[in-house]
């Protein structure tokens, strides 16, 4: 995750349908983490999240409970990795052709969590 922008985006279900509520925004660049918590998909700000890297394989974060509203006793998520490759310019570049790969986790479906 070095090197051009790269970012995963993590959405989470908070009523049992299959909208997500809130997004997590994982944002890397230049070997820096940041994520941000908002409500999807208004993108209205929720607040910011702790986040770090325990293993070069890993990203972890932590955030309060209260970021997923009010009487949230679950909640299931899936997320989406977008990583720039180092070769290409950053998105938005007239000139460059950015090459994207893109992954999801789980491949189908959410993963269900009880708080």
């Amino acid at each position: 995750m070095q090197g051009n922008p790269t970012f995963i985006n993590v959405f989470l279900n908070t009523d049992g349908d299959k909208r997500p509520e809130r997004r997590l925004t994982i944002d890397v660049r230049k070997n820096k983490l940041l994520a941000r918590m908002d409500r999807y998909p208004s993108v209205v700000r929720v607040g910011y999240a702790d986040v770090w890297r325990p293993n070069k394989w890993s990203v972890s974060v932590a955030f309060p409970k209260s970021f997923l509203g009010e009487g949230v006793t679950a909640y299931a998520w899936y997320a989406n990795t977008f990583f720039h490759t180092s070769g290409d310019g950053p998105c938005g570049t007239p000139t460059d052709v950015v090459r994207t790969c893109v992954d999801r986790a789980p491949n189908r479906g959410l993963i269900k969590h009880p708080l």
